[in-house]
């Protein structure tokens, strides 16, 4: 009977343990549950994304009921839990149908959603025009109004931008290309011009280790120059280059430097950063050198070009945090560095 104890034990403990692997190790889950409040039944389905190129790691959501779907995704990854949605308030009348989502530890992590004519609407966007569903809201404890508006009782600003900074973070600091140059956002707004005309089109930049980089778009066709930016102190410098045609573009970053293609020249060039240095180090002949998320390995000139390859290592995590906007046809990245004080 002891033995029989033991191993029943020991395959628990294994069993645990290959829980504990998938779900820290593998891309996450997906699982449907109902969670039933005093009027209906509402169907959950959830899945959580993680360790998948590209992507962020995150929950997706589709509630279910009355016929309708609410779709949503969120950021927090709740140390990566299942079934995390433990509550979901419900209220239907004539002009819409209503869901508010209670996560694990009585978080919430969206606004109240109300749907009319397939369109959903945040609650505070629609308050006052509903007095039945106002009178509803005002009885939910949890809920707090304020967490979802923009704080527009302070801002700072130029002529041509205006920061609301109490919605911003402590210790992140914002770098915003302009025509002219990049403004620096944080307890101040620093306009750094680096360019005499304008510049509408500036696809060569980047930021690496609290740098802002770009191109000297003052030149035509070829720049031989680039802009560094330090984004604690808006100090610029600029640094010499090798003539680089402006139809080229940025594969990724290893290591503070930069990687880049001039397709005009079929060259490849290394930008480091930190050391103010440029070295060429493909061609046609040589080849060029690409990174596979471990190494880097040997391509030939016509693979990258007719590929465009770019870098497998996920440049987002050169950042504290993003935020991603749009779909897969308009999608477009807001990325927070934090800096010291």
């Amino acid at each position: 009977m002891k033995k029989l104890l033991l191993l029943v034990l020991g395959l628990i403990i294994i069993y645990l343990g290959l829980q504990a692997c998938i779900k820290f190790f593998g891309n996450g889950h997906s699982e449907i549950y109902i969670i039933n409040n005093d009027k209906k039944e509402l169907k959950i389905q959830e899945k959580y994304y993680q360790k998948i190129d590209e992507m962020k790691n995150h929950y997706d959501f589709t509630i279910s009921v009355d016929k309708l779907s609410f779709s949503f995704s969120i950021y927090d990854n709740f140390n990566r839990d299942n079934q995390i949605i433990k509550n979901v308030y419900y209220y239907k009348d004539k002009e819409y149908t209503c869901i508010l989502p209670i996560f694990k530890g009585e978080k919430l992590e969206t606004d109240l959603m109300c749907m009319k004519e397939s369109i959903i609407y945040p609650y505070h966007i629609i308050k006052g025009k509903d007095k039945k569903l106002d009178t509803y809201v005002s009885k939910i404890d949890l809920y707090d109004e304020k967490v979802f508006y923009d704080d527009k009782t302070k801002f700072k600003g130029t002529d041509s931008l205006k920061v609301f900074v109490n919605n911003l973070n402590d210790n992140e600091l914002l770098a915003l290309n302009n025509y002219k140059g990049v403004y620096l956002i944080n307890d101040t707004i620093s306009n750094i011009k680096l360019f005499k005309s304008d510049a509408y089109t500036q696809k060569l930049n980047y930021i690496v280790d609290n740098k802002y980089v770009v191109a000297n778009y003052e030149c035509e066709y070829d720049f031989n120059s680039i802009y560094i930016v330090n984004m604690k102190n808006g100090d610029k410098t600029l640094m010499k280059t090798p003539e680089i045609s402006f139809d080229s573009y940025i594969q990724g970053v290893i290591d503070n430097s930069i990687y880049l293609i001039d397709k005009s020249n079929k060259k490849q060039f290394q930008l480091d950063i930190n050391d103010d240095k440029v070295y060429e180090i493909g061609n046609e002949n040589k080849g060029t050198k690409y990174y596979d998320g471990k190494s880097l390995i040997n391509k030939t000139m016509i693979q990258t070009l007719n590929n465009q390859l770019e870098f497998a290592n996920d440049f987002k995590k050169e950042f504290d945090d993003y935020i991603e906007i749009g779909n897969s046809k308009t999608k477009y990245y807001i990325y927070f560095k934090k800096v010291d004080n």
